[in-house]
């Protein structure tokens, strides 16, 4: 992943951290926030990318129930989701990036 996205990504992973107490104080990004902040970005819509999808590759990834992804985990969580909705990741974060920023992106407008 190049650099400038990644930087991206990691600021956006310590504000979604932010959501939630655990995840703030240890920086473990859960599996309920990844589908959170996916779901209100528009990336998670329950029929392209569902909960079965994240789950899976949040496990794949290296995250379990009762410990979170660390940031280097949720890079590869990112990177296998983006796969598994057929979306180059440098896409895939740019449309993470701008529903952060509030703007989103419907996949007819791309």
């Amino acid at each position: 992943m190049p650099e400038k996205i990644s930087n991206d990504l990691y600021h956006m992973f310590l504000e979604f951290c932010k959501t939630d107490d655990l995840s703030a104080v240890q920086n473990r990004m859960s599996l309920l926030n990844a589908d959170k902040c996916l779901e209100q970005v528009g990336l998670l819509d329950h029929k392209n990318l569902t909960l079965i999808h994240t789950g899976f590759c949040f496990k794949a990834a290296g995250g379990s129930r009762f410990r979170g992804l660390t940031f280097i985990e949720f890079k590869i969580f990112v990177e296998m989701v983006a796969e598994t909705r057929d979306m180059p990741v440098f896409d895939f974060v740019n449309k993470l990036k701008l529903g952060y920023a509030g703007i989103i992106v419907d996949d007819d407008d791309d």
